[in-house]
């Protein structure tokens, strides 16, 4: 493989991984950064096609040794109730950071325009970085962003509380200084 295939090959086996894009979607976004990155010496079409299937038939065949329930069941286990609470709970939301502002502008947009009640008190979210470093094996370790949707600092701690006590009950290992920020 050249450098350029490697570096495909690497984010190919993360998103894999990660289990967030259908093999198409994942190749749109592969050719997307390939063409954007200049990234094409050897790193064709087809090789980008042939690499995800074979992905993916490896990540499918592992997973058929899976302890269930596995993590991510946990954790939209865990996201599903906090919705429930009134606090909006984003997989896989953007990039970085600065993705979430937008999206919860848009949601409560539309809370606002279809007059949908109750109305949430915050949101929580990890985005793609964190996965990032969730499936590294050096780190394992996935950030969950929080915050309120007023400046009521109370709010927001207790957010914070109720994101701990679910991850716990669903025996996640916790690492949480108990601030806000």
């Amino acid at each position: 493989m050249t450098e350029n295939q490697i570096e495909v090959y690497e984010k190919i086996k993360a998103y894999t991984t990660m289990g967030f894009h259908s093999q198409k979607g994942l190749f749109e976004v592969i050719l997307r950064m390939v063409e954007d990155n200049d990234l094409t010496d050897k790193t064709t079409k087809k090789w980008i096609k042939e690499t995800i299937k074979s992905e993916y038939e490896i990540q499918l065949t592992n997973s058929l040794n899976w302890e269930h329930p596995t993590d991510p069941e946990k954790l939209k286990k865990v996201f599903d109730q906090l919705c429930r609470e009134r606090i909006i709970a984003l997989h896989n939301q953007g990039y970085e950071n600065s993705d979430i502002g937008p999206e919860i502008s848009s949601l409560l947009a539309d809370f606002e325009e279809f007059n949908i009640e109750p109305k949430p008190i915050g949101y929580c979210f990890y985005h793609h970085q964190n996965l990032e470093s969730a499936i590294d094996p050096n780190s394992k370790n996935l950030h969950i962003g929080f915050s309120s949707l007023t400046d009521n600092e109370e709010v927001c701690q207790n957010i914070g509380h109720r994101i701990k006590e679910l991850l716990i009950k669903q025996n996640f290992n916790i690492e949480w200084t108990g601030f806000t920020t």
